[in-house]
């Protein structure tokens, strides 16, 4: 075969013929390209079973899984499965805050209960920007040869400023600067900058939202508060506004050197947010999905 190849001004030598008829032997004997899978359907769908029934999360672990069954393979071949299964990805875990039985049980009395005309409320909240970005930063990549980036900081106690917004279908006010240690006092103020008369106002159960000036201020305007049940991060639409925003302000990790400049980026990039009536609308039309996931989940939190 060797000669023939030749004869044909094929060059090539006895050791690859060698290699390439042996190649050519495994594909045919497996009925696939290349060598052998290492990783079987079986192995990959024991994988699957795994992550999503038994919250097994890391290619270590997966790795001593298989092996236990007989699979011998490295962590290598393990990330290589997982990649290549359209089911899965690797995603960061979400931060919740703490939620005790009674917490969950009154969110789930909470969505049994709301039938509410959603289009018609104003979702508020406050929120707090630091001058050196939030605690969490994405990855970036970067060049190896150049030095390691980094962000400057104002130490524990940096500085910061507080903003109140809210928004409805029909109306986005502006914000209302806050101190960012806000009282009674101050977030009365600004209700009555951003918050219409004769309107609802649905807010979480920040003790400031429940005291006595809050309510009296409320009833004085002829605003009805209505209060999200407990740990209601996932229903407040509000905190999507806030994430979308906090994107914009500190995208490609910038950072700020006094508040006035903070201040500024943060009333462009709610600017924005008022002008984008899709988002707007697509927000509140969540609020019914949102309700009846957490009573789906029996009061756990919504992906939202």
């Amino acid at each position: 075969m060797l000669a023939a190849l030749h004869d044909q001004g094929i060059k090539i030598c006895r050791s690859t013929l060698r290699n390439r008829l042996a190649d050519a032997a495994v594909s045919a004997s497996h009925g696939t390209s290349g060598h052998a899978q290492k990783v079987t359907e079986r192995n990959e769908r024991y994988l699957s079973r795994l992550i999503r029934f038994r919250k097994v999360g890391s290619a270590p672990q997966l790795r001593k899984e298989l092996i236990n069954v007989g699979t011998n393979v490295c962590c290598s071949t393990v990330l290589r499965s997982l990649h290549k299964n359209p089911n899965l990805q690797l995603r960061r875990p979400r931060k919740r805050p703490f939620m005790t039985p009674r917490q969950q049980q009154q969110r789930l009395e909470w969505a049994k209960t709301a039938a509410f005309d959603w289009k018609a409320i104003y979702y508020g909240d406050e929120k707090s920007f630091k001058l050196d970005g939030p605690d969490f930063r994405r990855a970036e990549w970067c060049d190896r040869r150049d030095p390691a980036p980094t962000l400057p900081r104002k130490g524990p106690h940096q500085e910061r400023i507080g903003f109140f917004g809210c928004f409805s279908l029909s109306s986005v006010p502006d914000l209302v600067p806050i101190p960012a240690d806000y009282d009674s006092t101050d977030y009365t103020q600004a209700l009555r900058q951003a918050v219409p008369v004769k309107s609802v106002l649905m807010h979480d159960r920040h003790p400031v939202h429940k005291s006595a000036m809050t309510q009296r201020c409320m009833k004085q305007r002829k605003v009805d508060s209505m209060l999200f049940p407990p740990c209601a991060a996932d229903l407040n639409p509000m905190e999507n506004l806030w994430g979308i925003m906090s994107s914009q302000v500190y995208g490609g990790n910038k950072v700020y050197q006094d508040r006035g400049t903070l201040a500024i980026a943060c009333k462009q990039a709610w600017a924005a947010i008022q002008s984008d009536a899709k988002l707007i609308q697509s927000l509140v039309d969540s609020m019914p999905d949102r309700v009846a996931e957490v009573k789906r989940r029996k009061g756990h939190f919504a992906h939202y």
